[in-house]
C-alpha cells in the first residue's frame, strides 16, 4: 500500500478530530500530538489490513493451485 494513502488517511482522521475544536481555538501542542497519534493509528490499521489481505490472497492462490493440479 503506498505511503501516500496512509498519510492521506491519517490526515483525514486528523482533520475530523480537529473539526471538534471549538471555533476560534488555535491548535495547541496536545492537538498536534493527537494528530500524530491519529496518523500512527491510521497507518497501523492500514498495515494490519494490508497484511491480512495479503495473507488471504495467498491462501486463495494456494487453493487455486491445488485445484488446478487436481
Amino acid at each position: 500500500m503506498p505511503s501516500t494513502v496512509l498519510w492521506l488517511f491519517g490526515a483525514v482522521v486528523y482533520g475530523v478530530g480537529m473539526g471538534f475544536l471549538p471555533p476560534g481555538r488555535q491548535p495547541s501542542a496536545s492537538d498536534w500530538w493527537f494528530g500524530g497519534a491519529c496518523i500512527v493509528f491510521a497507518a497501523s490499521c492500514a498495515g494490519v489490513l494490508a497484511w491480512r489481505l495479503w495473507a488471504v490472497s495467498c491462501e486463495i492462490l494456494d487453493q487455486v493451485r491445488r485445484d488446478i493440479r487436481g
